[in-house]
């Protein structure tokens, strides 16, 4: 008795519900070009929906994340980006033991700064070559910084959640990549 030929070519189905999505999903990533990957984060980010960001902790300078309302909260609770997964000890420590500290780092390259001699634009620190860009000197500097925290984050994910978020995100993420002119 011969194999079943077509059966080898036909995509593994689980009975489980869920298993099928994902494979339905990962059928659909194998699809997505660096290109449309590009537009997916433009649009999300773009579309000013959410609440969630990538920032440099001004605790050890690596980068960290937080998504939704008390997420932002609790890691910009000093008025400086620590989030509370980084785990540098007692939060409540490593809150006083930076205020007490005159270094900081960079938004956007990330090398260390003086708090008393850096620009201050928002709740961001900038070295002097990043304050120098025009785009960061504007009078509301905080918002190329927000959305640069904000492509951080939404570069992290992964394709699957790309196609996830744009599908949730719906018109905004089409709104926000249709070109005006």
């Amino acid at each position: 008795m011969q194999p079943d030929e077509s059966a080898a070519t036909e995509p593994m189905r689980s009975r489980c519900y869920r298993c099928a999505m994902e494979v339905i999903l990962l059928e659909q990533v194998s699809a997505i070009t660096s290109d449309e990957r590009e537009r997916l984060i433009l649009g999300i980010v773009a579309s000013k929906s959410g609440i969630y960001g990538c920032e440099v902790c001004q605790y050890c300078g690596r980068l960290g994340t937080f998504s939704g309302w008390a997420g932002a909260i609790g890691s910009h609770r000093s008025g400086e980006f620590v989030p509370s997964w980084h785990r540098h000890g007692n939060h409540g420590e490593s809150l006083k033991r930076l205020a007490e500290s005159d270094r900081r780092f960079c938004e956007v390259c990330r090398t260390k700064v003086s708090r008393s001699d850096t620009y201050r634009a928002g709740s961001h620190w900038l070295c002097d070559v990043c304050a120098a860009d025009p785009k960061n000197r504007d009078e509301d500097a905080a918002s190329p910084l927000q959305n640069l925290n904000r492509r951080r984050y939404v570069e992290a994910r992964s394709d699957v959640e790309l196609l996830a978020w744009a599908k949730s995100a719906g018109e905004a993420v089409r709104d926000a990549q249709t070109p005006t002119g």
